[in-house]
């Protein structure tokens, strides 16, 4: 729906999917198609829920200047340790071979499934911080994930001004059933 915003309400197309156990009688269904929105919650008034546009993974982009538009997942637990390591041919900005403190690091951790291969899903961090704190914070999803539930999981890399090197990134999970954690990493 073009010109939507966070937020807002809109009306609903109604679509009669057939249901296999009775396709005599199909049920009915909400379509909702909103540019731009990948991630949204969908209020019923009842239990309401989550809905993701974009498939499983969305890594966003690569913008002309190599800065990374952040990534949304849905986190099962067929996603855990599905990850691959950071490609050697994926330089992001500001990362260099062979200096101190830096490595290319996930913004959707490999524990999660990240996709070391993908360049929009590798940024420049601190060896320190994305081998100590965030990969304990990206373990700490994978055990609540690892408990049964399917986890929304939002990361974005933040950058000052003029700046392709993100300074911190910033990491939200939540479940449908209430769990949420957040953090932000300083990484430059």
């Amino acid at each position: 729906m073009s010109g939507a915003r966070p937020g807002s309400r809109a009306p609903l197309t109604p679509v009669l999917p057939l249901r296999r156990d009775q396709p005599a009688q199909p049920e009915r269904d909400e379509q909702r198609d909103i540019d731009g929105v990948h991630t949204y919650y969908v209020m019923t008034g009842g239990p309401n829920f989550l809905v993701h546009n974009c498939g499983d993974v969305d890594y966003g982009e690569v913008l002309d200047d190599g800065r990374r538009t952040g990534v949304v997942a849905i986190i099962t637990l067929a996603d855990l340790g599905t990850g691959s390591k950071p490609s050697r041919r994926i330089i992001p900005p500001g990362f260099a071979k062979n200096t101190p403190g830096h490595t290319r690091g996930h913004l959707l951790p490999k524990s999660l499934g990240g996709d070391g291969r993908v360049s929009a899903n590798i940024v420049r961090t601190s060896s320190k911080v994305d081998n100590g704190a965030m990969a304990a914070f990206g373990d700490s999803i994978a055990t609540h994930v690892g408990n049964g539930n399917t986890v929304l999981f939002q990361a974005a890399p933040r950058y000052l001004p003029g700046a392709n090197v993100p300074y911190r990134v910033d990491i939200n999970a939540f479940d449908d059933n209430g769990w949420s954690v957040s953090a932000q990493f300083l990484v430059g």
